[in-house]
């Protein structure tokens, strides 16, 4: 709710690391950054992190989130809006939710069986490697960039694969742009926390 009374007092929203709640992803989220840039464009201002909303939340049917299950996600009684907008495709990066996850997670993101068992034979015992703990027993440079080469594959929305990518109709799709101004919003609706049953 507070982000709306923000973009409705100055006609814009802007994030900054402050609002991050887990301060073990900004390195993910740095690394996300980095691909806004190069995908979508700087940000107007220096300092800016990702503003996030959902493209296609669970599947193309169900493209908008269901506020009767994203309420549970906030305390009972606690007001909260659901903003729709409406924006250029070149100001959003869209992703594939599922995916996201292995650059959260530093995880090598497999194309196959065969892939994942090769390139865990090849760096046996790295299972363990997180953002966190990089600067320890730092394998070669080639088994960064092999990880984070293969991160690309997560903005490939079309991309579909049975051991780790949905087809893009049943894909969860996040998007993540630099800013929101009023004149983007088509709809917003208010509702408020409820507790679980």
């Amino acid at each position: 709710m507070g982000a709306w009374h923000s973009l409705h007092k100055h006609g814009i929203l802007r994030a900054t690391q402050d609002f991050v709640e887990d301060k073990d992803n900004i390195p993910a989220y740095t690394w996300l950054i980095e691909q806004m840039k190069i995908r979508i464009g700087p940000p107007p201002i220096a300092g800016l992190f990702p503003i996030w909303g959902w493209y296609q939340w669970l599947d193309e049917s169900r493209n908008r989130p269901d506020i009767r299950a994203i309420r549970w996600w906030h305390p009972a009684g606690e007001k909260n809006v659901r903003i729709e907008i409406e924006c250029d495709e070149n100001k959003i990066l869209l992703s594939d939710y599922d995916l996201w996850h292995f650059v959260l997670n530093y995880w090598y993101l497999a194309t196959s069986e065969k892939d994942h068992d090769r390139f865990h034979r090849n760096y046996p015992d790295l299972y363990s490697i997180t953002w966190q703990n990089l600067d320890l027993n730092i394998p070669s440079k080639k088994f960064h960039q092999l990880i984070r080469d293969r991160w690309q594959l997560i903005f490939d929305i079309d991309w579909e694969n049975e051991d780790a990518a949905h087809p893009r109709s049943k894909k969860s799709i996040q998007a993540t742009l630099w800013e929101i101004n009023l004149a983007m919003v088509r709809d917003v609706t208010e509702f408020k926390g409820s507790p679980r049953r």
